[in-house]
């Protein structure tokens, strides 16, 4: 990962202070920009091509980037732009990404595939435009205050922004209902008013006349059916695409369905990497899954064992790391392994986001056979059970509730979250647009839960 931060004023000092807040993001290299409207900062981990005229930020034409993830195809986008007469001096997937900007505009989001998070100052249009994938798999947080834009990976960097121009944040106690119910904080929420994460799929352009702010989706990708034969094909160009790095690569081996099936990919394509497995304390039933699978795959993998001692070694470091608060028992895990696996490798790939794009997790199934099941039938059942119950304060007012999730099945799947919790914030969710537009458990997983809790866990790690 990278760390982009900036401000929309010439301060030089204020951002490499704060760019040191997330210098573990990018130990390689950190670059600084400003004219006398912006200044850019870019702390660098080397993935693709590792040359210094590469470092970040990088110029072109009137527009200069600060760029966190990387671009799959950009070997294929750089011949396409070289036969529209574009030039380049680096090998990069930066140089690549900034020429089709200034070819295709917000455009250019219908051609890359990749994880990414950039902000491009274009100073002949006066504006400074923020970008991030489909999946919110690269963050950008940005608050705009006192007349300024602030922009950066992390909310730690805002803040010590905010703190050098004397100002001070207040917690946002909406967002942090939101982390009680859910065990994380949706987008465009973070901890503290004024400051938002920009949404998976999304555009934020900033006038640095007239200190207009706009935000906007850019269209998602076209779904077809697929066969198994082409399911499994599309899996196979996946996995090669996301191998694309001029640094050593491993895998993030669970044994669960995802991994496995990443493992079993690079098996029968002849590809050979590292994999790297964790074996928790008191969980015996999880390693038995990556052992089983490495045994049938013939495969051998780096097995690192996780209990208090580790726990206890690494508590300090995460908590310097987490600078929102996040609930995922595998947290400390994942970290964990990632710091095993930087030893050996740069970048690892994970089965994350299969459950969520495929439906794996049971409560799809059970949302999806619940469709099935008559509205009246539904209402009988749970006013039968509600008369059992005793009365108390607020009981009428939980039936609506549970009524308004029996008649929208994506608002009955929040309750299967946190079923206790949810309720706090069932009511504004069930106003969200695609809650309120029938979405599928499968949808709210992919739009919340993996950009909200996995993502986060990852770029933390």
């Amino acid at each position: 990962m990278c760390g982009i931060l900036g401000i929309t004023e010439k301060n030089e000092a204020l951002v490499r202070a704060a760019a040191k807040t997330m210098a573990h993001r990018g130990p390689d290299a950190f670059g600084i920009f400003s004219d006398d409207n912006v200044t850019l900062g870019h702390n660098r981990l080397s993935i693709i091509d590792l040359d210094a005229r590469s470092n970040q930020p990088m110029h072109a034409g009137g527009c200069s980037i600060v760029f966190n993830g990387e671009i799959y195809n950009f070997r294929e986008l750089k011949s396409e732009l070289q036969n529209l007469g574009c030039s380049f001096k680096t090998g990069s997937d930066t140089e690549v990404l900034l020429c089709a900007y200034r070819q295709w505009g917000k455009g250019l989001t219908a051609k890359i595939r990749g994880m990414y998070a950039f902000a491009i100052y274009d100073k002949s249009q006066g504006k400074i435009a923020l970008c991030t994938d489909r999946s919110n798999m690269k963050p950008i947080v940005y608050a705009v205050v006192g007349g300024k834009l602030f922009f950066a990976s992390e909310v730690r960097a805002i803040l010590a922004m905010l703190k050098e121009n004397g100002l001070k944040l207040d917690v946002d106690h909406e967002a942090l209902s939101l982390y009680y119910a859910f065990g994380y904080i949706p987008a465009p929420h973070t901890l503290y008013v004024g400051v938002c994460r920009l949404s998976g799929r999304a555009w934020v352009t900033y006038d640095l006349k007239t200190g207009e702010i706009r935000e906007e989706e850019y269209p998602e990708l076209p779904i077809k059916k697929t066969s198994e034969e082409e399911l499994s094909s599309l899996l196979e160009s996946a996995v090669k695409k996301h191998l694309v790095a001029d640094v050593p690569v491993g895998v993030f081996f669970s044994g669960g369905t995802d991994s496995s099936l990443i493992v079993a990919i690079l098996k029968k394509l002849g590809i050979k990497l590292e994999t790297f497995s964790v074996k928790v304390a008191g969980r015996p039933e999880d390693a038995k899954y990556f052992e089983k699978t490495s045994k049938h795959l013939g495969i051998k993998s780096h097995v690192y064992g996780f209990g208090v001692r580790e726990f206890d070694e690494l508590y300090p470091e995460l908590m310097h790391r987490i600078d929102e608060p996040l609930y995922d028992n595998s947290l400390f895990p994942a970290h964990f392994i990632a710091r095993k696996a930087r030893g050996r490798v740069a970048v690892a790939l994970s089965g994350e986001g299969g459950d969520e794009y495929f439906g794996g997790y049971p409560r799809s199934l059970a949302l999806a056979r619940m469709g099935d099941v008559p509205l009246d039938t539904k209402v009988g059942i749970a006013e039968k059970i509600f008369f059992l119950l005793p009365a108390f304060r607020g009981k009428n007012k939980l039936f609506e509730w549970i009524f308004t999730a029996l008649r929208r099945p994506a608002a009955f799947y929040l309750l299967t979250m946190s079923p206790a919790k949810s309720l706090l914030t069932l009511q504004e969710w069930c106003a969200a647009k695609r809650v309120l537009s029938g979405s599928s458990a499968r949808a709210l997983d992919a739009d919340f839960y993996l950009p909200g809790d996995l993502m986060r866990k990852l770029d933390m790690a």
